[in-house]
């Protein structure tokens, strides 16, 4: 599927992924704040790539990871 809603639809999703990770971010305790930040950076840039992967219409990472079980 390579039409101009699908890649709509990627950018949607990837600005989604970005907002999580802020949210994510807000979110944690101080404790538990490296794997949080961890776990947040991997999000955002998976959202940063989904953006811009919408924009220049091509296939993002998050589409190639594949089936999951």
């Amino acid at each position: 599927m390579n039409s101009a809603l699908h890649h709509r639809i990627t950018t949607v999703f990837g600005i989604f992924l970005i907002l999580m990770a802020a949210l994510i971010l807000v979110s944690a305790d101080r404790p538990t704040r490296v794997g949080v930040v961890v776990v947040a950076v991997g999000l955002g840039l998976l959202g940063l790539d989904a953006v811009v992967s919408g924009v220049r219409k091509r296939r993002p990472l998050v589409s190639r990871i594949g089936p999951l079980p």
